[in-house]
This record gives C-alpha cells, sequence and structure tokens, in this order.
C-alpha cells in the first residue's frame, strides 16, 4: 500500500482563486482563522495589497495557461479594504491572468456602517456575490459569540446588499451558548424571509487556540443539536432552499461555485497571509502555505520569499483529500471523477467502497456515489474509511 503508484492527471480540474484579509475590527472568542484584531494604528491598506499583488505576481507561474472560475476575497474581515483596494486587486488579477467571463467574484463582510457604505463600489470594483457574516439575528446571541454589530445591523446590511447584489449568502451558526430550539426557529424564519440566494449553515464548534477553548460556553448538547439540524432542514427546504453541501443551502442555480470546486476537489491558488493552495499537475498535486504572520508576510512578500511550506501529497493521501471534500455533497459525485482528480485508478479505492456499501453508508448506481441519509448524519466514520 505504501509503494509509490504513479499519478497521472490527464487535465487539470477547474481553478479558483483565494485572496485572504488577516484583520478585523474584533477578533471573535470562536473563531481560529488566521485572523488579527486591529489596534489603534492605522489599517496598513497600502502596505498589504502592494504585498498580495507581489504575492499573485510571482505566483502566476503555478497557473500558467490556466483560466480562474471564481475568486473569494475572505478573511479576517475583507470588507474593511475600501473598493478602490478591491478595484486594483481585481484589475492586476485579469491582467496578469485568464478569467472566465462569468466568474463568480465574492467578497465577505460584516453588518458594520463601514462596509455597508462600500458595498456599491464593492460591486463597481467587479464583486457580483457578497457574503454577509449574519451569524445569529439575536442580539443576546450575538453578544455571547462576541459580535460587534446587532440583529437590525444586520437586516440593514442584508437589506442594501439585496438592493445591489443579485447574488447574496448569509452565514448563519447554530448549537449556540445557551440556545433553545425556539430561539433557533426564529433566526431561521427571519433568515429565509430575506431572501437571498445562498445560506451557510455552520454549528458551532469549539476549537483549539480560541477563547472559547479556554473558557468553554455551556453549549446544547448534542441531542439538542441533532433536533436543531433537522428543523434547519426541514424550514430550509420550505422556503425553497436546497441542501447541496453539509452546510449550504441554495436556491436553484445559486449554488456557489467556489464552494463546489473545493468539494469536488478542484485547484486553488491562496494569496494572502496563511492562505493555502492546492494545484495539480500532470504526476503530482502539490500544498503550499503563505507566511502566517501579517507583518511577516508584508517583510517577504515583495521579495517573492512569502512561501513558508510547500509539499507534494503522498498517493496514499489522495483518497482521504478527495473524500473528505467530496462525499460533503448531498448528491455525492460522478465515480470517474475520482481519477479525474487525484490521478489514482478507481480500484486503488474500490474495497473501501464496498465496504461503506455494505454498511449502509453510501449508494453506488451506474457511475455515480453518494452517502445515504445514514452516511451524511456520520460523515466522519464514512470518510474514516478512506484515510
Amino acid at each position: 500500500m505504501n509503494k509509490t503508484i504513479a499519478i497521472n492527471i490527464e487535465e487539470p480540474p477547474p481553478l479558483s482563486l483565494y485572496v485572504h484579509f488577516p484583520w478585523c475590527t474584533k477578533k471573535c472568542p470562536y473563531c481560529d482563522f488566521n485572523s488579527h484584531q486591529l489596534s489603534d494604528r492605522t489599517l496598513p491598506e497600502s502596505q498589504y495589497l502592494t504585498a498580495l499583488l507581489a504575492d499573485f505576481s510571482s505566483s502566476v507561474e503555478l497557473i500558467k495557461g490556466r483560466t480562474i472560475a471564481s475568486i473569494f476575497f475572505g478573511g479576517g474581515t475583507p470588507s474593511l479594504i475600501s473598493g478602490v483596494g478591491i478595484q486594483k486587486i481585481i484589475s492586476e488579477i485579469y491582467r496578469q491572468v485568464s478569467v472566465d467571463k462569468n466568474a463568480e467574484i465574492t467578497l465577505e463582510a460584516n453588518p458594520g456602517v463601514s462596509e455597508i457604505l462600500q458595498l456599491k463600489r464593492f460591486r463597481e470594483a467587479g464583486v457580483n456575490r457578497l457574503s454577509v457574516g449574519v451569524q445569529s439575528f439575536s442580539d443576546a446571541n450575538l453578544k455571547r459569540l462576541g459580535r460587534i454589530h446587532t440583529g437590525k445591523d444586520a437586516l440593514k446590511a442584508i437589506e442594501k446588499a439585496n438592493d445591489i447584489f443579485d447574488n447574496v449568502n448569509i452565514d448563519i451558526m447554530y448549537g449556540l451558548p445557551e440556545q433553545s430550539l425556539e430561539n433557533l426557529s426564529e433566526d431561521i424564519s427571519i433568515l429565509v424571509r430575506t431572501n437571498v440566494k445562498h445560506c451557510s449553515v455552520y454549528q458551532l464548534t469549539i476549537e483549539p487556540q480560541t477563547l472559547f477553548y479556554r473558557h468553554r460556553p455551556d453549549t446544547p448538547d448534542d441531542e439538542s443539536c441533532w433536533a436543531m439540524e433537522k428543523l434547519i432542514k426541514e424550514m430550509m427546504a420550505l422556503y425553497g432552499y436546497d441542501q447541496y453541501e453539509i452546510s449550504a443551502y441554495a436556491k436553484n442555480g445559486f449554488e456557489s461555485v467556489h464552494n463546489n470546486n473545493y468539494w469536488k476537489f478542484g485547484d486553488y491558488l491562496g494569496i494572502g497571509a496563511g492562505a493555502h493552495s492546492k494545484i495539480s499537475f500532470g504526476n503530482r498535486v502539490i500544498r503550499m502555505e503563505k507566511a502566517k504572520s501579517p507583518q511577516t508576510y508584508m517583510n517577504k512578500a515583495g521579495d517573492g520569499n512569502a512561501l513558508a511550506g510547500c509539499y507534494q501529497v503522498p498517493h496514499h493521501d489522495l483518497p482521504g483529500e478527495f473524500m473528505m471534500n467530496a462525499l460533503r455533497l448531498k448528491d455525492g459525485f460522478k465515480l470517474d471523477l475520482f481519477s479525474q482528480r487525484t490521478g489514482l485508478d478507481l480500484d486503488y479505492v474500490m474495497p473501501s467502497i464496498q465496504k461503506a456499501k455494505d454498511n449502509n453508508l453510501v449508494i453506488v448506481k451506474k457511475n455515480s456515489l453518494r452517502p445515504t441519509d445514514y452516511g451524511y448524519a456520520f460523515l466522519n466514520s464514512l470518510i474514516g474509511y478512506f484515510i
């Protein structure tokens, strides 16, 4: 099993670009992303934009001849960057590489007043999809989560976003400290009435290196969270939102291009502090990470030295990495996608697929595989068959 096996990726997969912005007005106690609370000093926008553009220019050779299908500005809080700054980045991307004429360009925003004032400028800069980090419409929930906006702020931001963008996503969390089923129902009721095109619904998880990990709040038990998840699925379906991924719901035709590319084990180039990349070549898949510290990143990017790590994914890790993503999709995937994305023959994982099938975790029909409801409910156990 551990001997070297030839990898043959005949066609490179779709390519996305991720741009990371590492600062927030306030660091949330549950967040384990590479984000840093701004101090009193001014946001170093100009310096960071210079670093981003240098990073991108030095990375272009990796994706030479390929077309970018989606761009995602994540963070942190990228909406803290000015519209002019976002436009500068997008213009430079279009100047240096091929970008699909229908490319999905997403920017994450918080419901703050300054961000709302910038929305029109973001749209003019080329952003065509906005993702609003609401988390809850309940002021009590928001306070417990350490958020600095109110439920009223969130609704104002969504209303403004819907006026400017045809494609708006809302992030909502459940399993929150002291949250009841009734409280969650109120949140989802408000969410669906906004009529946004896409919703990302995440269960709060307590991650190491967070304030909540050090001072753990009282969160609902597993049985309560299971009931919450069931309620979410029922209410979202009632209002025409299809669950296409474990934590994503969309109106018909508004599934996220960028996120779907992740779940289908596509490629992505990451620029920015701590950004990750996955790039496929004919005989290998490589992963890279940029310097995590914003100051270190800015110091090194100008010289083309922002890379903090790079390695080739071992062939025996590829099935687990592929399945960890693809099995999140509600409808599963075409079996030949496995070989297209990993360069491995399907026979390599057929024994594991058969075991999962025998245990009622997956359904295999013709050239497709999808999790059963049982497999979807116990996704980590299912993924374990391939690791």
